[in-house]
């Protein structure tokens, strides 16, 4: 994110007007996404990551390739380290997972950084 330079005296409405636009900017940057689901039918054979045996596609609408996302999975999910996060596609993020999984797996949080 860019730091905004004030170059000339301002009235401190106007401080306030270019603190809210540059608020503004980074609010409109990061987008927080909850509880999304991969359920069991999503999963398929994959032999793309090596040690990760199936891949599913979470969507993720308006995600973006340039985009970079963190993924907060369950207390569960990662005590049980079955699952790896991959490429990032429009509206799509790829999960690869070393064993199948035999039920919905819920992805509490999904923070998008848009643009990285």
């Amino acid at each position: 994110m860019a730091v905004a330079k004030i170059t000339q005296a301002l009235k401190p409405s106007q401080v306030i007007a270019k603190i809210n636009e540059i608020i503004d900017g980074f609010n409109n940057k990061v987008v927080n996404k909850t509880n999304l689901t991969i359920s069991t039918t999503a999963w398929a054979a994959s032999s793309e990551k090596s040690g990760y045996s199936f891949k599913a596609n979470l969507t993720v609408s308006g995600i973006a390739t340039a985009d970079q996302a963190y993924l907060k999975f369950s207390d569960s999910d990662v005590a049980s380290m079955n699952f790896c996060v991959g490429a990032i596609a429009a509206n799509a993020i790829a999960i690869y997972a070393k064993t199948k999984p035999t039920a919905t797996i819920t992805i509490p949080l999904i923070r998008i950084m848009k643009g990285g």
